[in-house]
């Protein structure tokens, strides 16, 4: 649950949300990458073993 709050809260300001905040929806999956600097929609079958 504190994860999900941590994104809500860094969705609730950031700019890259508002399309999908326009359409009802809560933005997962998405993937944030350190603190709130880059959002990747994530997608089946996405390849995140580079993601560190």
């Amino acid at each position: 649950m504190r994860s999900l709050k941590i994104f809500l809260a860094f969705r609730d300001k950031s700019s890259y949300f508002d399309s999908i905040k326009k359409k009802g929806s809560v933005g997962i999956p998405t993937i944030m990458i350190g603190n709130g600097e880059k959002f990747l929609e994530g997608f089946p079958g996405m390849d995140i073993s580079e993601l560190k």
